[in-house]
C-alpha cells in the first residue's frame, strides 16, 4: 500500500515541478523544536504574522481565511502543526506572503545633466547642456522557502475528502527601472557688441548675437528588474499526511518581469543673444539663433521573468518536533 501511495505522490507532484524526495536540513528541524508551541492558532479573516516559524498543536482555518507572512527578510518560513484543521474545507483558505511594496524595488533615477553656461563675451555662443545619465536597474526580491510540516489533517465537520487550501509562493514582480536623468538646458548666447560710428559714416556695424546652445538629451531608462523566482515549497510529514497534502494547491511561478524605466526629459535649447544695437550711421546686428531641444531618448529594457520554484517532499514522522 505504501508503494502505491508513493507512486500516486510522484505522479501528482510532477505537475508542480517536483524534483524528487528531499532531505531537509537538520538545523531547520532543530530550530522548530526550539520554537515554543501554541495550543491553538485560529485563522479568521486575514491573520498576519511576522514570525519565521508558526508552531501549534492545532492550526484551524476558518471560511475564506488567510495566513499571511509579512517578513521577506528570512531564508525560509515554517508552518509546523500537529493537527491541521479546516472549519469549511470546501471553501478556499490561503497561505501567502503580504503583497510586496514594489516602490522599494524601483531603480534610482539617473543623474541629471548640468546646464550649459551662457555666452560670456560679446556675441559668443552658449554652451550645450549635458546629457542625463542612464537610470539604474530595477531590483529583484527573493522569496523565502516555505516548509509545511503536518502530522495530521482533519475537520470537525463531516469527512475530509478534499479541501480547498492554497499555498501561494509566487515570485515577486521585478522592480521598474529608474527613469533616465533629465538633460541640462542649453546656455543662452550673449548679446552682440553695439555698432560704432565714424565721422559721418559707419565705422562698424552691430555684432550678431551669439547662438543659443542645444539642450542635453535625457538619459535612457534603466532596465527593469528580473522577477523573483517562485518559492521552493517543502512538504514534510508521515505517509498519511503527505497523501492528504496532495489535495492542496501549490503556486510557485516566477514573478513577472519589471518594466523598463522612462527616459529622462531632454533639456530646452538656449535663447539666441540679441544683435548689437545700431547707431546713427550703422545698422544693428542680427539676433542669434535659438538652440534646440533634443528628441526623447528610449525607454529601458524590461527585465526577465523569474523561474518557477520547486516542490519537494520529505516523508518523516514529525511527532518529535512537538
Amino acid at each position: 500500500m505504501k508503494t502505491k501511495v508513493s507512486l500516486i505522490l510522484i505522479l501528482t507532484f510532477l505537475n508542480f515541478g517536483l524534483s524528487g524526495l528531499a532531505q531537509v536540513n537538520q538545523e531547520i528541524f532543530e530550530k522548530v523544536k526550539q520554537t515554543p508551541k501554541k495550543d491553538l492558532i485560529s485563522i479568521v479573516g486575514k491573520y498576519e504574522v511576522n514570525e519565521q516559524i508558526i508552531k501549534a498543536e492545532n492550526l484551524v482555518f476558518h471560511e475564506k481565511s488567510e495566513l499571511v507572512f509579512t517578513n521577506y527578510n528570512v531564508p525560509y518560513v515554517v508552518i509546523a502543526v500537529k493537527n491541521l484543521k479546516f472549519n469549511a474545507p470546501q471553501v478556499r483558505s490561503i497561505v501567502r506572503f503580504k503583497d510586496y511594496d514594489l516602490v522599494k524595488l524601483k531603480g534610482q533615477k539617473g543623474v541629471n545633466g548640468g546646464n550649459g553656461a551662457n555666452g560670456t563675451s560679446d556675441g559668443s555662443n552658449g554652451k550645450p547642456g549635458r546629457n542625463g545619465g542612464t537610470g539604474r536597474n530595477g531590483l529583484t526580491q527573493k522569496m523565502p522557502d516555505i516548509y509545511i510540516m503536518v502530522e495530521n489533517i482533519a475537520t470537525d465537520i463531516g469527512d475530509l475528502g478534499t479541501f480547498d487550501w492554497v499555498i501561494d509562493g509566487n515570485g515577486v514582480k521585478g522592480g521598474t527601472g529608474g527613469d533616465g536623468g533629465d538633460g541640462g538646458s542649453g546656455g543662452n548666447g550673449s548679446k552682440g557688441k553695439k555698432s560704432s560710428d565714424g565721422f559721418g559714416t559707419c565705422k562698424r556695424g552691430g555684432q550678431n548675437g551669439g547662438h543659443g546652445a542645444n539642450g542635453g538629451k535625457g538619459g535612457i531608462g534603466g532596465k527593469g528588474g528580473n522577477g523573483g523566482n517562485g518559492a521552493n515549497i517543502y512538504l514534510v510529514g508521515n505517509n498519511a499526511s503527505i497523501n492528504r497534502l496532495t489535495y492542496a494547491q501549490y503556486l510557485n511561478d516566477g514573478g513577472m518581469e519589471g518594466d523598463g524605466g522612462k527616459p529622462g526629459k531632454s533639456g530646452a535649447g538656449g535663447k539666441g543673444g540679441k544683435g548689437g544695437d545700431g547707431s546713427t550711421f550703422c545698422s544693428g546686428g542680427n539676433n542669434g539663433g535659438d538652440g534646440s531641444k533634443p528628441s526623447a531618448n528610449i525607454k529601458g529594457q524590461n527585465g526577465n521573468k523569474g523561474k518557477k520554484g520547486q516542490l519537494k517532499i520529505t516523508e518523516r514522522e514529525i511527532s518529535d518536533l512537538f
